[in-house]
Protein backbone atom coordinates (compact mmCIF):
# COMPACT_ATOMS: atom_id res chain seq x y z
CA UNK A 1 0.00 0.00 0.00
CA UNK A 2 1.29 3.36 -1.03
CA UNK A 3 0.44 6.50 0.90
CA UNK A 4 0.51 10.42 -0.37
CA UNK A 5 2.12 13.04 1.56
CA UNK A 6 1.49 16.86 0.43
CA UNK A 7 5.14 18.76 0.55
CA UNK A 8 4.31 22.74 2.12
CA UNK A 9 6.86 25.48 0.93
CA UNK A 10 8.93 27.99 2.93
CA UNK A 11 5.63 30.05 4.32
CA UNK A 12 4.01 26.83 4.99
CA UNK A 13 1.53 27.13 2.18
CA UNK A 14 1.23 23.77 0.16
CA UNK A 15 3.17 24.33 -3.44
CA UNK A 16 1.34 23.69 -6.44
CA UNK A 17 1.82 20.74 -8.33
CA UNK A 18 4.38 19.40 -5.63
CA UNK A 19 2.17 16.22 -4.59
CA UNK A 20 4.50 13.60 -3.74
CA UNK A 21 3.65 10.05 -3.61
CA UNK A 22 6.10 8.30 -1.03
CA UNK A 23 6.07 4.35 -0.83
CA UNK A 24 5.82 2.70 2.34
CA UNK A 25 5.32 -1.32 2.61
CA UNK A 26 2.07 -2.95 3.40
CA UNK A 27 1.58 -3.23 6.78
CA UNK A 28 -0.61 -6.81 7.75
CA UNK A 29 -2.53 -7.42 10.59
CA UNK A 30 0.07 -9.46 12.87
CA UNK A 31 1.99 -6.15 12.17
CA UNK A 32 -0.71 -3.85 13.68
CA UNK A 33 -1.68 -6.25 16.74
CA UNK A 34 -4.51 -8.09 14.53
CA UNK A 35 -4.53 -12.00 14.58
CA UNK A 36 -4.45 -12.57 10.50
CA UNK A 37 -6.58 -15.66 9.33
CA UNK A 38 -3.41 -17.41 9.36
CA UNK A 39 -3.47 -17.72 12.77
CA UNK A 40 -6.33 -19.26 13.41
CA UNK A 41 -5.75 -22.07 10.71
CA UNK A 42 -1.86 -22.44 11.42
CA UNK A 43 -0.74 -26.54 11.05
CA UNK A 44 -0.39 -25.95 14.89
CA UNK A 45 -3.96 -25.35 15.70
CA UNK A 46 -5.71 -28.82 15.26
CA UNK A 47 -8.77 -28.00 16.82
CA UNK A 48 -9.74 -31.51 17.43
CA UNK A 49 -6.34 -32.94 18.39
CA UNK A 50 -7.24 -35.68 21.05
CA UNK A 51 -9.07 -37.30 18.66
CA UNK A 52 -6.23 -37.31 16.20
CA UNK A 53 -3.81 -38.76 18.60
CA UNK A 54 -5.55 -41.86 19.64
CA UNK A 55 -2.71 -44.54 19.89
CA UNK A 56 -3.19 -47.17 17.39
CA UNK A 57 -2.77 -50.56 19.30
CA UNK A 58 -4.90 -51.75 21.92
CA UNK A 59 -4.74 -54.55 24.35
CA UNK A 60 -7.58 -55.70 26.50
CA UNK A 61 -8.96 -58.80 29.10
CA UNK A 62 -12.07 -58.82 30.64
CA UNK A 63 -14.70 -60.83 32.80
CA UNK A 64 -18.07 -60.10 33.88
CA UNK A 65 -21.26 -62.49 32.90
CA UNK A 66 -22.81 -63.52 29.67
CA UNK A 67 -26.50 -63.76 29.85
CA UNK A 68 -27.90 -66.52 28.02
CA UNK A 69 -30.57 -69.40 28.65
CA UNK A 70 -29.04 -72.76 28.58
CA UNK A 71 -31.96 -74.50 29.06
CA UNK A 72 -32.17 -77.87 27.55
CA UNK A 73 -33.82 -80.99 27.60
CA UNK A 74 -34.64 -83.81 24.90
CA UNK A 75 -34.36 -87.88 25.61
CA UNK A 76 -31.88 -89.69 23.45
CA UNK A 77 -32.67 -92.96 21.77
CA UNK A 78 -31.47 -94.78 24.18
CA UNK A 79 -34.56 -93.69 26.38
CA UNK A 80 -32.13 -91.54 28.51
CA UNK A 81 -32.60 -87.67 29.37
CA UNK A 82 -30.19 -84.79 28.18
CA UNK A 83 -30.75 -81.79 30.73
CA UNK A 84 -28.97 -78.69 31.01
CA UNK A 85 -30.56 -75.84 33.17
CA UNK A 86 -28.91 -71.88 33.48
CA UNK A 87 -29.05 -68.45 32.68
CA UNK A 88 -25.70 -67.65 32.65
CA UNK A 89 -22.09 -68.18 32.29
CA UNK A 90 -18.99 -66.15 33.59
CA UNK A 91 -16.04 -64.98 30.28
CA UNK A 92 -12.92 -64.57 30.27
CA UNK A 93 -11.98 -62.65 26.72
CA UNK A 94 -9.06 -60.87 25.11
CA UNK A 95 -8.81 -59.00 22.30
CA UNK A 96 -6.30 -56.99 20.27
CA UNK A 97 -7.51 -53.78 18.02
CA UNK A 98 -5.41 -52.01 15.02
CA UNK A 99 -6.27 -48.63 13.98
CA UNK A 100 -6.80 -48.69 10.31
CA UNK A 101 -7.69 -44.99 10.13
CA UNK A 102 -9.74 -41.99 11.39
CA UNK A 103 -12.00 -43.80 13.76
CA UNK A 104 -11.52 -47.35 12.88
CA UNK A 105 -9.97 -49.97 13.88
CA UNK A 106 -10.13 -53.68 13.14
CA UNK A 107 -8.45 -56.83 15.93
CA UNK A 108 -9.11 -60.19 16.58
CA UNK A 109 -10.84 -61.44 20.15
CA UNK A 110 -11.57 -64.83 21.55
CA UNK A 111 -11.84 -66.60 24.98
CA UNK A 112 -14.36 -68.67 26.73
CA UNK A 113 -17.43 -68.34 29.40
CA UNK A 114 -17.59 -71.16 31.89
CA UNK A 115 -20.69 -72.50 34.41
CA UNK A 116 -20.59 -75.74 36.26
CA UNK A 117 -21.94 -77.93 33.44
CA UNK A 118 -21.41 -76.04 30.19
CA UNK A 119 -17.89 -74.67 28.36
CA UNK A 120 -18.34 -72.04 25.83
CA UNK A 121 -14.93 -71.18 23.53
CA UNK A 122 -14.80 -69.07 20.38
CA UNK A 123 -12.89 -66.34 18.45
CA UNK A 124 -12.81 -64.44 15.43
CA UNK A 125 -12.66 -60.76 13.84
CA UNK A 126 -13.82 -57.53 14.92
CA UNK A 127 -14.94 -53.81 13.43
CA UNK A 128 -15.35 -51.27 16.08
CA UNK A 129 -16.28 -47.25 15.58
CA UNK A 130 -15.29 -44.69 17.85
CA UNK A 131 -18.47 -42.32 17.69
CA UNK A 132 -17.83 -39.93 20.71
CA UNK A 133 -14.53 -38.78 22.69
CA UNK A 134 -14.16 -36.07 25.13
CA UNK A 135 -11.30 -33.95 24.64
CA UNK A 136 -7.68 -34.00 26.60
CA UNK A 137 -6.07 -30.49 27.70
CA UNK A 138 -2.87 -31.84 25.95
CA UNK A 139 -3.05 -31.96 22.18
CA UNK A 140 -0.36 -34.13 22.64
CA UNK A 141 -2.77 -36.98 24.38
CA UNK A 142 -5.23 -38.98 23.77
CA UNK A 143 -8.94 -38.19 24.54
CA UNK A 144 -10.09 -38.94 28.09
CA UNK A 145 -13.12 -40.92 27.35
CA UNK A 146 -14.16 -42.87 24.40
CA UNK A 147 -17.27 -44.38 22.80
CA UNK A 148 -17.27 -47.28 20.45
CA UNK A 149 -19.73 -49.70 18.58
CA UNK A 150 -18.60 -52.94 17.83
CA UNK A 151 -19.31 -55.56 15.37
CA UNK A 152 -17.73 -58.94 15.22
CA UNK A 153 -18.32 -62.78 13.92
CA UNK A 154 -17.02 -65.26 15.79
CA UNK A 155 -16.52 -69.18 15.27
CA UNK A 156 -17.76 -70.49 18.84
CA UNK A 157 -17.94 -73.82 20.29
CA UNK A 158 -20.00 -75.66 23.56
CA UNK A 159 -19.23 -78.81 26.09
CA UNK A 160 -21.30 -79.69 27.97
CA UNK A 161 -19.01 -81.55 30.97
CA UNK A 162 -21.94 -83.79 32.22
CA UNK A 163 -20.64 -87.42 31.33
CA UNK A 164 -22.34 -89.30 28.74
CA UNK A 165 -24.17 -86.23 27.45
CA UNK A 166 -23.12 -86.09 24.16
CA UNK A 167 -21.66 -82.83 21.86
CA UNK A 168 -22.92 -79.55 20.26
CA UNK A 169 -21.97 -78.61 16.73
CA UNK A 170 -19.63 -75.76 16.38
CA UNK A 171 -21.62 -72.51 15.08
CA UNK A 172 -20.98 -69.27 13.60
CA UNK A 173 -21.76 -66.29 16.12
CA UNK A 174 -22.58 -62.64 15.13
CA UNK A 175 -22.43 -60.17 17.58
CA UNK A 176 -23.33 -55.99 18.14
CA UNK A 177 -22.32 -53.65 21.41
CA UNK A 178 -21.37 -50.29 22.34
CA UNK A 179 -17.63 -50.06 24.40
CA UNK A 180 -16.75 -47.47 26.46
CA UNK A 181 -13.26 -46.97 27.35
CA UNK A 182 -11.56 -44.14 30.04
CA UNK A 183 -8.05 -43.52 30.69
CA UNK A 184 -6.95 -44.42 34.17
CA UNK A 185 -4.08 -41.68 34.31
CA UNK A 186 -0.35 -41.65 34.52
CA UNK A 187 1.56 -42.65 31.58
CA UNK A 188 1.75 -45.81 31.07
CA UNK A 189 -1.21 -46.18 28.41
CA UNK A 190 -3.99 -48.23 31.01
CA UNK A 191 -7.51 -47.41 30.68
CA UNK A 192 -10.59 -48.81 32.36
CA UNK A 193 -13.56 -50.48 30.13
CA UNK A 194 -17.06 -51.66 29.87
CA UNK A 195 -17.97 -53.64 27.07
CA UNK A 196 -21.71 -54.59 26.40
CA UNK A 197 -22.64 -57.03 23.86
CA UNK A 198 -25.56 -58.91 22.61
CA UNK A 199 -24.27 -61.97 20.36
CA UNK A 200 -26.80 -64.87 18.87
CA UNK A 201 -24.94 -68.96 18.94
CA UNK A 202 -27.40 -71.14 18.33
CA UNK A 203 -25.84 -74.34 19.41
CA UNK A 204 -27.53 -77.69 17.35
CA UNK A 205 -27.45 -80.69 19.07
CA UNK A 206 -25.33 -83.55 17.35
CA UNK A 207 -27.15 -86.46 18.25
CA UNK A 208 -30.72 -87.62 17.11
CA UNK A 209 -33.23 -87.68 19.76
CA UNK A 210 -36.66 -88.78 20.21
CA UNK A 211 -38.06 -85.75 21.62
CA UNK A 212 -37.28 -82.53 23.01
CA UNK A 213 -34.78 -79.92 22.54
CA UNK A 214 -32.83 -79.93 19.56
CA UNK A 215 -30.76 -76.50 19.81
CA UNK A 216 -29.69 -74.28 22.23
CA UNK A 217 -31.38 -70.95 22.08
CA UNK A 218 -28.34 -68.83 21.40
CA UNK A 219 -29.23 -65.63 22.49
CA UNK A 220 -27.03 -63.97 24.86
CA UNK A 221 -25.90 -60.48 26.27
CA UNK A 222 -22.07 -59.71 27.94
CA UNK A 223 -22.11 -57.33 30.41
CA UNK A 224 -18.25 -57.19 30.52
CA UNK A 225 -15.44 -54.98 32.23
CA UNK A 226 -11.53 -55.05 32.58
CA UNK A 227 -8.10 -52.96 31.85
CA UNK A 228 -6.88 -52.41 28.28
CA UNK A 229 -3.19 -50.91 27.70
CA UNK A 230 -2.76 -49.00 24.68
CA UNK A 231 0.15 -47.83 22.58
Amino acid sequence: MEAASLSLDRSGNPGAGLLEVIPRPFLGREELGEPGPERFFSSDFRGFSSLENAPNFSVSAETGALFTDLHFKAVALDGTSRIVKGVGLIPVYLDGTYRVGGDWWVGLGGGGAFSSDVSQWGGGPEVIWRFSASHSFSPSKPPETQHFLTAGVWWEDMEVTKSGFGSFKSTIAPQVGYRFRTPLGGEGGWAFQIDLRYEYAPFRYSEPVLSGDRQMNGHGLLLGFGLAVVF
